[in-house]
């Protein structure tokens, strides 16, 4: 049990500097995450009322949206506080 939470934590804390890194533009963090999600995403297709090709590319491409999304928020909130 106490290995599980340890595990968990270090995955957490890998895609955390996963996403920093793509949020900074880092192409291949960006692909690790894809793949990481790959199969939320193919189930979240089959719920979208399109083609499942154009379905999976669609899931893909706001995952990154909303990975870039964050990476600005925090890039603001940041600016806020050096501005203070």
């Amino acid at each position: 049990m106490e290995k599980e939470r340890i595990g968990d934590h270090e995955k957490a804390r890998v895609l955390e500097d996963l996403l920093q890194k793509a949020q900074g533009g880092d192409k291949g963090s960006i692909e690790i995450i894809l793949q990481y999600f790959e199969e939320e995403i193919i189930y979240l297709a089959k719920f979208i009322k399109m083609p499942k090709e154009d379905a999976i590319q669609t899931l893909k491409l706001e995952l990154i949206e909303y990975i870039f999304q964050k990476g600005k928020q925090k890039m603001g909130k940041t600016q806020e506080k050096e501005d203070e």
